[in-house]
């Protein structure tokens, strides 16, 4: 079997690489892409942490994407600047929610 595999692969040495096709979309539509080119994959990153669950805590969110909550409280700002998330309710008993643009 392992000769086969060998065989194989001596036979197609040669041959370029075909680019596979992403065959998965962007989680973040394009037109907020767009309308926003300025933000940073970081923002964008929190926004689909706040559209999948705006419960969660900046703490919860750090963790999650590997950065500090200090950080992800300068990307809730910047995202509730240009209005594309929302706080519902009090700091502490509240939630965010992405806006529909």
């Amino acid at each position: 079997m392992l000769g086969e595999i060998q065989k194989t692969l001596e036979a197609h040495k040669r041959e370029p690489i075909k680019k596979v096709p992403n065959k998965i979309p962007n989680k973040v539509p394009n037109k907020l892409l767009q309308a926003f080119p300025e933000m940073q994959s970081m923002a964008w990153s929190v926004y689909l942490q706040i559209a999948a669950n705006g419960h969660l805590t900046t703490i919860q969110m750090a963790e999650a994407l590997g950065i500090s909550d200090r950080m992800v409280r300068k990307h809730i700002n910047t995202l509730k600047a240009k209005g594309l998330i929302t706080r519902v309710g009090s700091n502490k008993t509240g939630h965010w929610e992405a806006n529909k643009i």
